[in-house]
């Protein structure tokens, strides 16, 4: 809520990504936090070289209707009742690359242990997030936030190496549609 309004925007998903952007910054060191960036997150900024990982990338997600619109829009109803949506953002964490592409050796060349890594940081995001009153709070009193998943690039089919050590935490945040204003 970048307009410095106590109230709510007339788009709360919006609010709350907005909110969520804000809160990553706090995870301590992230050396870039991103939003909606595509994809694949270049180690060093082009134009200076400054490296630009650890970076906390959120992407938007989805939002869905947490049950069937039959069920919410009621029979002879001219209005729609108060709906509860889920909004699933994916914070993406992207470490810096490996000195090989099977991200087993650092660019010093010592043993590389990403994964041991990525759970580091896959805590650190959830000990600010998930201890965050203000999340909750945006959420409404009828709202509630529920950690979905961390999920990595180290499995099956994954492009392991070619972008570096990557993986998402993912929550879902059940809030109103529209919040009941006062």
């Amino acid at each position: 809520m970048s307009n410095g309004n106590v109230f709510h925007s007339i788009d709360l998903r919006e609010d709350i990504l907005e909110y969520l952007f804000g809160l990553l910054h706090s995870v301590p060191g992230a050396v870039s936090v991103l939003r909606n960036h595509e994809w694949p997150f270049p180690e060093y900024d082009p134009r200076t070289k400054v490296a630009r990982r650890p970076a906390l990338i959120l992407l938007d997600g989805d939002q869905k209707l947490d049950a069937t619109p039959e069920a919410i829009a009621g029979r002879h109803s001219v209005k729609m009742r108060q709906a509860i949506a889920i909004t699933s953002p994916e914070i993406w964490i992207a470490l810096d690359m490996s000195g090989d592409t099977s991200n087993t050796i650092d660019k010093n060349g010592q043993p590389y242990f990403p994964g041991t890594e990525l759970s580091y940081w896959h805590w650190n995001v959830r000990s600010v997030v998930d201890n965050d009153p203000g999340l909750l709070n945006l959420l409404t009193p009828n709202g509630q936030m529920v950690w979905a998943g961390f999920d990595t690039i180290y499995k099956t089919g994954m492009p392991m190496g070619r972008f570096g050590p990557l993986a998402c935490v993912r929550y879902d945040l059940y809030h109103p549609i529209s919040p009941t204003r006062s």
